[in-house]
């Protein structure tokens, strides 16, 4: 079942995308946590997204840059920050419910 499910993603999704995905929440729950020390609230998520998009940016940047050995790509960006996004716009949902 599980491989079946994992299989049909793989003909939607590139594995680039999901690894893209995987790392932007990474970076995303790590910033979260060391801001969630200074700063309280929905502001922490807004804050950590915020920082999580400057970073798919750079490496983006980096990879045009370094054109031979990398490839380019907006989708790149789009996947790195789609979690992150969907959490937030979760999160505020929640934290805003009223």
């Amino acid at each position: 079942m599980i491989e079946k499910i994992l299989r049909l993603m793989n003909d939607f999704i590139e594995t680039d995308k999901l690894r893209h995905s995987f790392y932007g929440s990474v970076i995303f729950i790590m910033f979260s946590f060391i801001t969630s020390f200074f700063i309280t609230g929905i502001n922490t998520f807004i804050l950590s997204l915020i920082f999580t998009l400057i970073v798919a940016t750079l490496k983006e940047m980096y990879d045009s840059r370094h054109s031979d050995i990398h490839t380019q790509d907006v989708k790149d960006v789009l996947f790195t920050v789609l979690v992150p996004l969907l959490f937030t716009l979760l999160a505020t949902c929640v934290m805003y419910e009223g």
